[in-house]
This record gives C-alpha cells, sequence and structure tokens, in this order.
C-alpha cells in the first residue's frame, strides 16, 4: 500500500495507521504514525510515535519522496488530503491541502483509499491511484476507480483510472484492489480483484501522459 520507502542513501520512512485509544472502536484520534530511520540504520529510527501527524482524523496513509529532499504523505478524510515536507525525515508537515474530487460525472463521488508514487528526475510528478463509492440503494453500490496527477503539487488532474479506455472502470474493483510503483518516467498501475475482474497492468513511459495496458 506504499506505506513505505527508501532513499538513495538507504533511509527509510514509515507510516500507518494509528490510534492511541484501547477501548473505544471509533477511533476518534486515529490518523498516521510516522518514523524515519536515517541511512536505514535500525538503531536510528525515532521513538515510537505516541501521537498522530495530523490534527484530524484520517486513514490509509501513503508515502513517496517528493522534490529534492522532501517526501509527501496521502491518506482520506471526507476525501483525499496530502502533506508536504523538504526535507524527509525532519521538520513540520505543510498541510493539510485537497486533492479535488471529480466533478461533472455521474454520481458525486468521494475520493478514498489512496496510493501516492512520485515519478520524473527530481520525484516531482505525484500520481494518486484511489477508488470511490456510491450507494444507489441500501442493496446496490457503484464501484470506480480513480487516477490523479500533479505536476506542481498545487494544481490536480482528477478523472477516471486508465481502466477507462476499456470500461473497466466501474464495478469490477473497489477499495484496495490496486498498488502503484514508479521507475524514472515509467509508472505503473497493477489492478487485482478477488472475484470480477483481471489482473491487469497499466503502464506510462510519459509519466501519467498517456497508458498502454
Amino acid at each position: 500500500a506504499n506505506r513505505m520507502y527508501q532513499l538513495k542513501d538507504g533511509s527509510v520512512a514509515v507510516t500507518a495507521t494509528m490510534s492511541t485509544e484501547e477501548f473505544d472502536e471509533s477511533f476518534p484520534d486515529r490518523g498516521t504514525g510516522y518514523n524515519f530511520a536515517k541511512g536505514g540504520m535500525m538503531d536510528s529510527w525515532g521513538d515510537v510515535p505516541g501521537a498522530r501527524i495530523e490534527d484530524v482524523r484520517t486513514g490509509w496513509p501513503t508515502i513517496a519522496p517528493y522534490g529534492a529532499e522532501g517526501e509527501i504523505l496521502v491518506n482520506h478524510t471526507s476525501g483525499l488530503n496530502y502533506w508536504i515536507r523538504e526535507k524527509a525525515g525532519q521538520g513540520q508537515w505543510d498541510g493539510p491541502y485537497s486533492i479535488p474530487n471529480p466533478e461533472g460525472l455521474e454520481y458525486p463521488y468521494s475520493l478514498s483509499w489512496p496510493r501516492v508514487a512520485t515519478s520524473g528526475p527530481n520525484n516531482d510528478i505525484i500520481h494518486v491511484v484511489c477508488a470511490a463509492q456510491h450507494s444507489l440503494s441500501a442493496d446496490e453500490m457503484v464501484n470506480a476507480q480513480f487516477y490523479c496527477r500533479s505536476t506542481d503539487g498545487q494544481n490536480w488532474e482528477v478523472g477516471y483510472s486508465p481502466l477507462a479506455e476499456t470500461d473497466e472502470h466501474l464495478n469490477l474493483y473497489s477499495a484496495d484492489d490496486y498498488s502503484i510503483a514508479t521507475n524514472g518516467d515509467v509508472v505503473a498501475i497493477a489492478y487485482t480483484a478477488v472475484f470480477y475482474g483481471h489482473a491487469i497492468v497499466m503502464k506510462s513511459t510519459d509519466n501519467g501522459q498517456t497508458w498502454e495496458r
């Protein structure tokens, strides 16, 4: 789920959904726990986090390197939020910023369950895959797959995932049925469904501008 990454110097950042509430199953303080190991050395981890990063209730944290030395954290509340900082493992997080929900579609989707990855020579192109659900009735749900892209960390292109090219973006894959990875300018999204969909990899060699199956 892209909840950790490693830098070229060996340093490792990790995230997890955390709460300090032991007996409240609603977990009102649910949020992102974070830790960082400089150089990847096991004795360089920080203390076990005693509180979440955010001051709002979130879930499904996902993290990636961003820019020359920084990192980006994405999670969901009522939609997707993200935080950025200039130096990985150090300093204050800048945020939250919002990835806008899609507009002009048949249903008012609210994006959730994100995965983030970055590409380009400076890790400055952000890619987020996610899903959304819309209830038509007590017995019928629409599941939709989405892809979000930003080249400046502020403005976002948000729309259906590349699966829309073959009409496989609706009701075949649900929350957490996807993963994303990058290598230079190459971006790959893997979709795997429990019951109905095929195992599919969608690949882009131009930082998410065009895709092939």
